[in-house]
């Protein structure tokens, strides 16, 4: 959106888009009016000669190495005033944030190039008295097993991930269990038997309404079995032999009083067998039928005694405010039917995860520390035009206060992304188990960890292309410069041109990334 108005509005930015020249105006009558200033648009100039300008409004990829001039050391180890020592990793470009984003720390991870450092400090203690305390500064040791950024990574990796080299979230199921806080917890359990009390309730239950069935239908059953079937003949039985035992003569004489008994039972008056039926036949069809009735009866007292044992049944248990320790149990014991609702379905995420970020060694070093930049600032002079377009001391008050700042925005930022997740509410209407709540929340933890880096690099991608298509032209003159024109001084138009980088390959006006190797000037 801001590209599409910089294209339509045409701001005035330098000589490539448009020109501001004094113009001598005259009125309708041709009397001569005061000298006026009006803009001119121009376009982009077009060039016949063998080498391909660099554009820093087009073309992201030009650069080029910094040099340190009087720092390299002869064949005997004292100082080459005129040789020069390339810097690791330190790239100049046409913005000051293009040029610490395109360089590297690898500077701060060698002892020789902090001897560089030092030697622009002492020089500067030697030559300009001042008031501060000497201190010891150390180079970055780089360990791969902590640090996801090697030495040679360019900033603007490190930045795009807000300087964190790993984040160390860390949910506890404890917490969560107790702002959960279940009111109660209830389980199915599937049931195969019933103890001897409950079929004998079941059955008792149910006898009634089958002996009134059974008396119903069982004399109509007999009556019409005996009518189709031919009389037949009694069985003469056998009489038993007398026992020389008291006992098994009573025992048997109680078994034929038993025996008796069943055969003469008729518990069917006459007037279930009608009226046309006499008295001798309603009495034999009634012993007929008790019998039937009763092995019916026994029959149907067996079959529904045996349903109600093994027929399965659902049983609802009730936990009321069960302890942590308990509800493992039972979800150890029921896992497939446990349910426990919780007293609040929304809870916070600070309630229950930790998000801990760590950053690069750099943000928590004394490379970022005010007093190291102090030190290093001290005897450099306040107008900083007079260093060359060259010397590193030109830039590196700007270059150390974006590296603080980058590391102070970057914790800022992340430490306001985590509070706004953790501040945010898991809603869940039950207990979630322990694995589904692992399960749960790692996707929320891994999209906040990818959020903060995203929405940071955007909204520096912003700031640098604001800066870069509005043509800014920045005080250090490292990618716009105003030039006296060689015609009339006093008709002269107010003109800038580009600064080229790389023998002229990289133009500034073109390319946001035009760089150049800086350098330690003595």
């Amino acid at each position: 959106m801001m590209h599409l108005f910089t294209q339509v509005d045409q701001p005035f930015t330098d000589s490539s888009n448009a020109e501001l020249n004094i113009f001598l105006a005259t009125d309708q009558t041709n009397n001569q009016l005061p000298w006026q200033m009006k803009f001119t648009l121009t376009g982009i100039e077009k060039t016949t000669s063998t080498f391909i300008r660099c554009i820093c409004a087009v073309d992201f990829y030009c650069k080029s190495s910094v040099m340190a001039h009087g720092y390299s050391k002869d064949s005997n180890g004292w100082p080459d005033e005129n040789g020069t020592y390339a810097v690791p990793g330190m790239i100049k470009s046409c913005f000051t944030i293009d040029t610490l984003l395109l360089s590297t720390l690898e500077c701060f991870y060698l002892e020789s190039c902090i001897s560089v450092i030092y030697n622009l400090i002492n020089e500067t203690l030697i030559h300009h008295m001042t008031d501060l305390i000497w201190f010891q500064i150390y180079p970055l040791i780089y360990k791969q097993e902590l640090s996801r950024f090697s030495p040679n990574a360019s900033l603007s990796i490190i930045v795009k991930e807000m300087m964190i080299e790993q984040w160390i979230p860390s949910s506890s199921f404890d917490y969560y269990y107790e702002q959960c806080a279940p009111i109660y917890c209830t389980y199915s359990d599937t049931t195969r038997t019933y103890n001897i009390i409950g079929i004998i309730t079941k059955v008792i239950s149910t006898i009634g309404g089958l002996i009134m069935i059974l008396r119903l239908i069982t004399p109509l059953f007999v009556k019409i079995i005996v009518r189709l079937l031919t009389p037949r003949t009694p069985r003469q039985e056998q009489d038993i032999p007398m026992s020389f035992d008291r006992f098994k003569q009573m025992f048997r004489n109680l078994i034929t009083l038993l025996l008796t008994t069943l055969r003469n039972l008729n518990i069917f008056p006459i007037r279930s067998f009608g009226s046309n039926t006499t008295r001798m036949e309603a009495k034999h069809l009634g012993q007929l039928t008790t019998r039937l009735y009763l092995i019916l009866l026994l029959i149907s007292f067996v079959i529904l005694s045996l349903n109600t044992a093994v027929r399965p049944q659902t049983l609802i248990n009730t936990y009321m405010q069960p302890s942590l320790d308990i509800y493992n149990r039972l979800l150890l014991d029921h896992p497939d039917s446990i349910q426990c609702p919780c007293s609040s379905i929304s809870i916070p995420y600070g309630k229950f995860i930790d998000i801990e970020p760590v950053f690069h060694q750099i943000c928590s070093s004394q490379f970022v520390s005010d007093e190291w930049r102090t030190n290093i600032l001290a005897g450099l002079v306040s107008n900083l035009s007079i260093y060359s377009q060259d010397d590193y001391r030109r830039f590196l008050p700007a270059h150390l206060q974006f590296l603080s700042g980058l590391c102070n925005l970057s914790k800022q930022s992340t430490n306001d992304s985590i509070n706004q997740f953790l501040s945010s509410s898991f809603v869940t209407a039950n207990l979630l188990p322990e694995s589904i709540f692992h399960v749960q929340i790692e996707p929320f933890i891994i999209k906040s960890k990818s959020n903060t880096p995203t929405d940071f690099a955007r909204l520096l991608s912003l700031l640098r292309s604001i800066n870069h298509g509005n043509a800014i032209v920045t005080s250090y003159g490292t990618n716009f410069e105003y030039i006296v024109p060689w015609y009339n001084m006093i008709l002269s138009a107010a003109i800038t041109q580009p600064v080229m980088y790389n023998d002229n390959q990289c133009n500034c006006t073109l390319t946001a990334n035009c760089t150049i190797q800086t350098n330690f000037i003595v």
